[in-house]
């Protein structure tokens, strides 16, 4: 009975379409695929509406996931926000700012992270250098210190007083000075899908291991440029062939450029 109706429907409309002028025909198919970009974009928005719901649900935790990566270094993790700038307050106030300091700027992809950088006891040699320049009784330790990887640089000297009073060695210290202090710093930072929850992440990999990554947040608030689309097309709809409109099963390929992105 179903199948019976279906065909009337396709006969009546297909009637309709080749009947009277072209104009009415042009209007009637316009009408059809308006009705059909319309209803596939809504159901679009709410899938996508959902996406980010769920994204930025997880992504208010702010929960930081630390994994090694396969080049042996540790790497930090964090569900990204996804949303316009004008409500990334809602996520995180001191990104906000820092976006709003950009004045007319507006970034794709905006990150903030604090880190701990944390060593354990290390010994530093040290010589007595020339006392040329200092006052009687002054005396000067020279010391320097540089970690194996090179990315903790240490320079300085250590003034003091030594005087022999009666045969007793009085040792009165002075300032220490430091002259050079460099810390290299390298992170690879970056946005990746997580395959297993679907989510977008922001990630963090320290090249220290002696470097910890804390208070990780970031924000996802650029759109993808609408770019011209090849696809493959199959599907059940209006035709026109042998000068007339029809309705039935359809393949192609199409080439597309959007103009608006829903």
């Amino acid at each position: 009975m179903s199948e019976n109706k279906n065909e009337s429907l396709k006969v009546v409309i297909e009637n309709k379409m080749n009947s009277g002028n072209n104009y009415v025909k042009l209007i009637m198919f316009a009408v059809i695929v308006v009705l059909i970009i319309t209803n596939w974009t809504s159901c679009e928005a709410r899938k996508d509406d959902k996406r980010k719901y769920t994204q930025n649900t997880e992504a208010m935790k702010k929960e930081i996931k630390v994994e090694q990566n396969k080049n042996g270094y540790l790497q930090s993790s964090v569900v990204a926000y996804e949303g316009k700038v004008k409500n990334l307050d809602e996520y995180s106030e001191e990104l906000a700012k820092e976006v709003d300091a950009l004045k007319k700027r507006k970034p794709i992809v905006v990150t903030k992270f604090k880190t701990i950088y944390r060593v354990d006891t290390f010994y530093v040699s040290n010589t007595i250098i020339d006392t040329v320049g200092l006052n009687k009784n002054e005396y000067r330790l020279s010391w320097d210190y540089s970690n194996s990887d090179s990315t903790r640089t240490l320079e300085g000297n250590s003034l003091f007083k030594a005087k022999i009073n009666d045969g007793i060695l009085n040792v009165t210290p002075g300032l220490t000075s430091i002259t050079k202090d460099e810390l290299m710093l390298d992170f690879t930072v970056g946005v990746v899908k997580n395959k297993k929850t679907k989510f977008d992440e922001i990630f963090v990999t320290p090249k220290n291991p002696n470097i910890t990554i804390r208070d990780l947040e970031g924000a996802i608030l650029g759109k993808s440029k609408l770019g011209i689309n090849i696809s493959f097309n199959a599907g059940y709809g209006v035709y026109y062939g042998n000068k007339q409109f029809g309705l039935g099963p359809f393949v192609g390929i199409s080439i597309s450029k959007p103009i608006i992105k829903f």
